[in-house]
């Protein structure tokens, strides 16, 4: 048992799982945000739990991803939150109730080989419709840094789960709590829009739209640091409007 089952497992012991899962996960994003925008979230006075499940999280991150992770046969990417809560939190009602069962890592990588085979896929999108924990996105990452993924799914969990997978990958990319079918747009992440160009830290910003979510630098010759070093210069001294936890 990890440091990490073990802390959420200290957590949860007196409360709900699947409502600890998911206030964790609001906890990481609302830390991450590079916005003024205020979730108001209520964390029921459990946030210096969840910070210390974060620090865990990041050591644990720090130690899969760069090294061979013998389950999945996978280099270069670890999706341990799909894997913790396929094993603690999902339960087999709701996992056949919206057919969620995620894809296996090496199969994952597969299918980016295949779709990314001969194409340059460098600040262009990588788009997944029903992204679950983002195995394909992390994975197309992992052969492609300068791809773009654009995630899709039903489940907000799994939309929150996708988000934090990209941030700390280093990934840019756009997750939307949605419908693919009927374009339902429910709420949306833009994830690490500035990292590379000038902006050093993971960040996130809430999207309002679907169209939000496509306009990043770099795509459609916009590529202008300069954009960037007002933010950051706000960041850096703290005397902005936009702020960040890991600055």
């Amino acid at each position: 048992m990890t440091t990490f089952e073990k802390k959420f497992k200290e957590i949860s012991s007196s409360y709900d799982p699947q409502k600890a899962w998911e206030e964790w996960l609001d906890y990481v994003i609302d830390i991450n945000l590079f916005t003024t925008v205020n979730q108001n979230l209520d964390f029921n006075g459990r946030e210096k739990d969840y910070y210390e499940l974060f620090l865990l999280y990041l050591r644990l991150m720090h130690r899969e991803v760069r090294e061979d992770v013998r389950h999945s046969g996978v280099v270069g990417w670890s999706d341990y939150l799909g894997v913790f809560y396929e094993n603690n939190i999902k339960t087999g009602y709701k996992a056949s109730a919206r057919g969620q069962y995620f894809t296996p890592p090496h199969i994952a990588e597969v299918m980016a080989e295949l779709t990314m085979e001969n194409n340059n896929y460098k600040n262009t999108f990588l788009m997944d419709s029903c992204c679950g924990s983002g195995r394909f996105l992390l994975a197309g990452h992992n052969k492609e840094p300068l791809v773009i993924g654009f995630g899709i799914d039903l489940d907000e969990t799994s939309v929150k789960m996708t988000t934090i997978n990209l941030m700390f990958h280093g990934a840019r990319g756009t997750v939307i709590h949605g419908n693919s079918i009927s374009g339902e747009f429910f709420k949306g992440y833009k994830v690490n829009q500035y990292l590379g160009f000038g902006l050093p830290v993971p960040h996130v910003e809430l999207l309002n739209s679907y169209e939000d979510g496509f306009q990043y630098l770099g795509v459609e010759n916009n590529n202008d640091k300069n954009i960037v070093e007002p933010l950051k210069e706000e960041l850096i001294t703290g005397k902005g409007s936009y702020q960040s936890t890991l600055i």
